[in-house]
């Protein structure tokens, strides 16, 4: 059996949950026109930076609070959530979602 070790970081979770409708809207919708999968990851991070409020007074005290999508509802959030809502975007671009292989225009950047 032939297992893609990257498909693991590829796979909805309890927290980054990229299979969310509104995760999945979001990314969509901030993925920008280009076919280019660097610059759509890029428009990506740009969107869940500026139109995602900065709070890093109100924190979470349950693992609710956390997931991806509680945070994009919520329109704000501190770093380590705004950090898990980015990986729930770019997860489901990177799972086909929005454009084709982002793994491998990642890998060209990160040469051995």
């Amino acid at each position: 059996m032939n297992i893609d070790p990257f498909s693991l970081y590829c796979t909805p979770t309890f927290f980054i949950n990229s299979d969310h409708e509104k995760i999945i809207a979001f990314s969509a919708r901030h993925a920008g026109s280009s076919d280019n999968p660097v610059k759509k990851a890029v428009s990506i991070f740009y969107a869940v930076r500026d139109q995602i409020r900065y709070d890093p007074y109100k924190i979470p005290n349950h693992q609710e609070g956390f997931k991806a999508s509680r945070v994009l509802a919520e329109g704000k959030g501190f770093c380590v959530s705004k950090a898990v809502l980015l990986a729930a975007c770019l997860r489901y671009f990177e799972s086909g979602g929005v454009s084709g292989d982002f793994n491998a225009e990642v890998k060209e950047l990160h040469p051995k």
